[in-house]
């Protein structure tokens, strides 16, 4: 069993995933998936089982502290 890591975000607005989901919804991150990319990664499109409709899954890339600190911001704010 994964164990999920405590999100700063209220649960009602966003739904987390564990990575085996993501990975399985990007068909392990394959480039044919990716639909974007940017500063601090690629963004793929995803199709998770049980929920009908399409996702962007932007996958970090970035191992500065301030590229994660705006990772996160981008995530609240798009959240």
């Amino acid at each position: 069993m994964e164990r999920r890591k405590a999100s700063p975000l209220p649960d009602q607005l966003c739904k987390c995933f564990t990575l085996a989901e993501i990975q399985a919804a990007t068909n392990n991150f394959d480039h044919a998936f990716v639909i974007g990319s940017g500063k601090f990664g690629n963004v793929y499109k995803g199709f998770i089982n049980g929920i009908k409709c399409e996702m962007a899954i932007k996958r970090f890339k970035s191992q500065s502290q301030q590229g994660a600190r705006e990772f996160w911001k981008k995530i609240q704010l798009l959240s």
